[in-house]
């Protein structure tokens, strides 16, 4: 499938949210270093062969959309991974919900601090403990 790019402006600046994406995958990588040097984990069996599921959903609206998904939604959204439990219809933020990533890119969002990454509830959250 094809995407056109859409120019936003002829001066030579950048679309205001093309810098979200790259932050986002930074903080979340962040966070899963926290996870796996602060919490012991345990390697589970694979019980049954489950095939895997290519997305469906509405394609990505936005760059940042698409770069979330490839990034950080393509990693997390297994579910022995974060989609155990944060995807559609399980607990908020469903930011790997596998029917729409653009409402999981949403959620993503709403959980991290672009500003000062360190200081997203993503990262503080995996960072005290919760273990994706």
């Amino acid at each position: 499938m094809k995407y056109r790019e859409k120019k936003i402006s002829t001066s030579g600046h950048h679309h205001p949210c093309s810098w979200r994406a790259p932050w986002l995958a930074l903080v979340i990588a962040m966070s899963l270093t926290a996870c796996l040097d602060s919490v012991p984990t345990t390697e589970l069996t694979e019980t049954s062969t489950i095939a895997a599921r290519s997305y469906t959903g509405p394609v990505p609206s936005t760059a940042d959309v698409q770069a979330f998904m490839t990034n950080v939604w393509d990693n997390l959204k297994a579910t022995n991974r974060c989609g155990g439990c944060h995807a559609a219809g399980g607990q908020s933020p469903q930011f790997v919900r596998q029917d729409d990533i653009n409402q999981a890119y949403s959620s993503a969002i709403s959980v991290v601090d672009l500003t000062s990454p360190k200081d997203s509830t993503m990262v503080t959250k995996v960072g005290g403990g919760h273990n994706c």
